[in-house]
């Protein structure tokens, strides 16, 4: 665990990524065949390498040995957001049942993400409110709540949660208040603030030693909104450059849907329809389309280019049913649970 922490993001793009993690935890297991700690390090080993079928081997094997291990349970459930919100919700919960402790509050947290891309608001501010009565941590709070209204197009009552963030967090930036604020500011045609607290963002991404990932193409949008042609195209390569890396080596975020429409988003602003179309046809195979694709899909100005075609409109009406029939399928699941 020391290493992962140590050089994950060093080695991110590296052939051996995270290999030193895999032989450490075999060592372990040479001493010890029962150790579900080891295992559980194997899954989450093999999720960030994109091998989510033996990741949950790995996690099966984890509590088989010890069912009282709720890391397992947790990792399970965040590899199953990107497969089925109901398994995803159902281990949650059962990382829950068994830790009282520290890590509890951000196990509800994660419960409410879950209901918060099925599309259900009340459920996930339940539990978020549930995480912040036993950690009393107002950013956090906030920081959800931000992303619940955001996720709803309230982008005014968005940037005001975002502010909150800001006024709590400034200093540690635990929770990037940075990007939040400019990516809000953005979608409020605020062009100034939102190029302000983008740069305070990559000051902050640089000094911590870590990779920007998924937020490369808002970046270069918000720069080209300010006229910086040059530094926004440099934005743009970096995103297909890294997710098409990304996709090419397997890492865990390709399984995810976003990675698609980033590309999908690129490609529409500059111009390339048939790319765009392609890629957002891809993310549309991702299993489920959550309420957080569906809205951003309908906003996002990076598809200007195309949003009268009648092709970009039938995509829409195809992630939009896609995402209801996931909706109903988890309402009627809750009746059943009682919730």
């Amino acid at each position: 665990m020391v290493y992962w922490n140590k050089h994950y993001w060093e080695t991110y793009f590296a052939e051996s990524f995270l290999d030193s993690v895999l032989y450490l935890s075999d060592i372990a297991l040479s001493y010890d065949k029962q150790l579900s700690d080891a295992y559980t390090i194997r899954g989450n080993y093999f999720n960030a390498r994109g091998k989510t079928e033996q990741a949950l081997k790995e996690f099966d094997k984890a509590v088989k040995f010890n069912p009282n291990d709720w890391f397992a349970y947790q990792a399970r459930g965040r590899i199953y957001l990107n497969i089925d919100y109901i398994l995803a919700i159902e281990n949650f919960q059962k990382a829950a049942s068994l830790n009282h402790e520290e890590p509890l509050p951000d196990i509800l947290i994660w419960i409410g993400f879950a209901y918060s891309l099925a599309g259900f608001s009340d459920e996930s501010r339940y539990y978020w409110k549930e995480a912040l009565n036993l950690d009393n941590d107002s950013s956090k709070y906030y920081y959800n709540l931000c992303y619940d209204e955001f996720e709803h197009s309230n982008f005014k009552k968005a940037l005001e949660y975002a502010y909150k963030v800001y006024s709590m967090d400034s200093i540690t930036n635990q929770l990037n208040p940075f990007f939040n604020l400019a990516y809000t500011n953005l979608f409020l045609g605020n062009d100034k603030e939102s190029l302000l607290y983008i740069n305070k963002h990559l000051e902050r991404i640089k000094a911590s030693g870590k990779l920007e990932i998924s937020g490369m193409w808002i970046i270069g949008y918000i720069y080209w909104k300010n006229g910086y042609k040059e530094k926004a195209n440099y934005f743009f390569d970096e995103t297909i450059k890294n997710n098409n890396r990304i996709i090419s080596l397997g890492r865990e975020y390709a399984a995810k849907s976003t990675v698609y429409y980033d590309l999908g988003a690129v490609y529409a602003f500059r111009g390339e329809r048939d790319k765009a179309y392609e890629n957002l046809r891809v993310c549309f195979q991702s299993q489920p389309i959550s309420f957080e694709i569906v809205n951003l899909l309908k906003n996002d100005p990076l598809f200007d280019n195309i949003r009268e075609e009648p092709e970009f409109q039938q995509i829409v009406r195809d992630y939009e049913s896609k995402y209801q029939a996931e909706h109903e399928r988890m309402r009627k699941w809750m009746e059943e649970q009682g919730s």
